[in-house]
């Protein structure tokens, strides 16, 4: 709603009074798309245009729901903004900086992919010199302590930067949307963490030394 108010200053309509705030329901796809656009699998990002006429069509559909005056008003500006109306999108809801947080997104998506490839490639390389040093049960035994210790750091790492939003106010910082955004992540790789920890425990305690 904030990037709404900043879209009717820029066009020139009444944000007095919060009249063209708009409802959940009809700030969800917005927002829906924005995550989608972000987080999600792709390539490089080079324009945020194709974001902005989505999050157009989202505005023009859901005030055609019904809403208050002050949003309807917005609404028939940014239609006489024409093919300008994309760039004051753009601009209201910062989708450069959407932008450049999708493709850091997918950087960061190609660094792990390499880092867990690199991480296969040693781990193989180790468990093929600890069997020829040890037996089965302890190369089990010791790659299993090596998979809950992966797993505690990522709950706690992960855990850390979830909390980041709930802690501390993000909301005036100019990345708070991704750290907010984010932090739903964080909590699924806290998930995953838990999960990886207790695989990890249960044959790590059946090969411990009796």
């Amino acid at each position: 709603n904030k990037n709404y108010d900043s879209l009717a200053d820029l066009i020139n309509a009444d944000s007095e009074d919060n009249s063209n705030l708009l409802s959940d329901t009809q700030t969800q796809p917005i927002a829906d798309h924005i995550i989608d656009y972000s987080l999600g699998i792709h390539w490089f990002k080079v324009t945020s245009l194709p974001l902005a006429n989505q999050i157009l069509s989202d505005i023009d559909q859901g005030i055609a729901k019904g809403s208050s005056s002050g949003a309807q008003e917005v609404n028939r500006k940014l239609k006489k903004q024409g093919t300008n109306a994309p760039y004051a999108i753009i601009k209201a809801f910062n989708l450069s900086v959407i932008t450049l947080g999708a493709n850091i997104a997918g950087l960061l998506f190609i660094v792990n992919l390499i880092i867990i490839i690199v991480t296969i490639i040693t781990m193989v390389s180790l468990l093929n010199d600890m069997k020829s040093r040890a037996t089965i049960r302890m190369v089990i035994h010791d790659t299993m302590a090596a998979g809950m210790w992966a797993g505690f750091w990522l709950i706690l790492i992960s855990g850390l930067l979830a909390l980041v939003p709930v802690i501390f106010n993000v909301d005036n910082i100019e990345f708070g949307f991704l750290l907010e955004i984010g932090s739903s992540v964080f909590l699924e790789y806290v998930i995953a963490g838990v999960i990886i920890y207790i695989i990890c425990a249960i044959p790590w305690q059946i090969t411990a030394a009796k």
